[in-house]
């Protein structure tokens, strides 16, 4: 928020400073309440026109100021090359019968393509430091809308491209500071804040949800293990007899088939907490050359007897 307010005000100064190098076009104001109804409708050539045709208007708590435009060169009012884009624009409220220079901002984003952007905001939703603005100045105060257009400077040796383009004057309807009187601090606030004994605005932090809270007890995650780990050796030894009928004894060759099972199933265990996959591999290629081994002996052996 005083970032804002700081551009704005450095902007303006550097707008009375340099010479102006930008002019609009197709630009289009208007005012319009809630419902509908028109209460201002303007369009401007370029920046001159709009420096003649300047209104003032009383604005009502549900009225709408919208405003559209293209910028182009004010030399010869062609498109702006890249060196000249609008880097910095800003519409901005400025309070008038102030000496304080009293100015609110709001930044626009330039479309590339066009050179060209649009703004609008309700007056019943202004923020809240704007709300405070009016309410401090009264419905007395005289209040002016412009366009702000900078852009920084192809050289050192050129003028910095800067422009303020007064499009409006306005006023607050009375009705709308009685609303904004509670946006007032009070005299007690005033004076804690001046000397120091106001309390510290409560710092509220969101954690992320730490993984133990969502998963599941320790008791099923070890009974689920257990399940994975021994159900395919259930199921093998339980077809066994039909599968290698000749191998109802324990062999040499069915020993080591089992064994090297055993230990590419541990070995993926110790892969899974943490080993890296740099000694994985080389172990898991000399184990599946010993399962190729004894699988083959295996199957030979429960093959049919002769």
């Amino acid at each position: 928020m005083q970032l804002r307010r700081a551009l704005g005000s450095a902007l303006v100064l550097l707008c009375t400073v340099y010479a102006a190098s930008y002019d609009i076009t197709d630009a289009r104001l208007s005012v319009s309440s809630f419902d509908g109804a028109v209460r201002l409708s303007k369009t401007y050539a370029n920046k001159a026109q709009a420096a003649k045709d300047r209104a003032m208007v009383t604005m009502a708590p549900d009225d709408v100021v919208k405003l559209t435009f293209s910028v182009t060169s004010s030399d010869n009012g062609k498109k702006l090359d890249v060196e000249r884009f609008p880097e910095q624009v800003f519409v901005a409220l400025e309070n008038l019968d102030s000496s304080a220079g009293q100015v609110h901002v709001w930044p626009l984003k330039m479309r590339t393509a066009t050179v060209s952007s649009s703004w609008s905001v309700r007056v019943d939703r202004l923020p809240q430091h704007v709300k405070e603005m009016l309410a401090n100045a009264g419905d007395a105060a005289t209040y002016s809308v412009s366009l702000m257009l900078g852009g920084f400077a192809p050289s050192t040796k050129k003028e910095l491209d800067a422009d303020v383009i007064t499009l409006m004057q306005l006023r607050f309807e009375q009705g709308m500071f009685a609303k904004y009187a509670h946006t007032r601090p009070s005299a007690r606030a005033l004076a804690e804040e001046a000397k120091g004994f106001h309390p510290w605005p409560a710092r509220h932090h969101t954690f992320a949800t730490e993984p133990w809270k969502t998963m599941p007890p320790a008791i099923v995650s070890l009974v689920i293990a257990i399940a994975i780990f021994c159900g395919p050796w259930f199921l093998l030894l339980s077809l066994w007899s039909s599968v290698m009928p000749g191998m109802n004894r324990l062999s040499w060759e069915g020993a080591t088939l089992g064994t090297s099972i055993a230990a590419l199933e541990v070995l993926a265990v110790v892969y899974w907490v943490g080993l890296s996959p740099f000694y994985v591999f080389p172990a898991a290629s000399i184990l599946a050359v010993f399962a190729r081994i004894s699988s083959k002996h295996a199957i030979q052996r429960a093959g049919p007897s002769p």
